[in-house]
């Protein structure tokens, strides 16, 4: 299972998961532009078969975002805390994985969002 970390998790929390042995690819360096649209990267992901891990809580609610994920058939996980320092996103990872793991089996395309104090809470379907 591959997780394709949008951009706005930066560069530096995918690359610490990879050292760690998890299948990982993260936006950038899979040779796309930061002006890339999300119909784009989302048909990406979805060709390839990766699941999303962003933070973008819009994906959601914007109706564009949300029928791009739904046609390309994409699972995605939101995580707040875009704006937390690199090591609480981690924090926030670890004590998330166990759970996000066992929501994989869910029939894509999915939205699962995560936040400390509430936890999870399926967005779309």
């Amino acid at each position: 299972m591959t997780f394709f970390f949008y951009r706005n998790f930066g560069r530096k929390v995918p690359e610490a998961l990879r050292l760690l042995g998890l299948d990982v690819v993260w936006h950038d360096e899979q040779g796309l532009a930061p002006h890339t649209t999300d119909e784009e990267w989302l048909a990406i992901a979805g060709s390839a078969g990766w699941i999303v891990v962003t933070h973008d809580i819009h994906i959601s609610s914007n109706l564009a975002e949300r029928q791009a994920l739904a046609d390309a058939g994409v699972g995605c996980f939101v995580l707040a805390g875009g704006k937390v320092a690199k090591w609480e996103k981690v924090r926030t990872l670890a004590s998330a994985w166990p759970q996000l793991l066992s929501k994989l089996t869910t029939p894509r395309p999915y939205i699962w969002r995560y936040h400390q104090q509430s936890g999870w809470r399926r967005l779309y379907p």
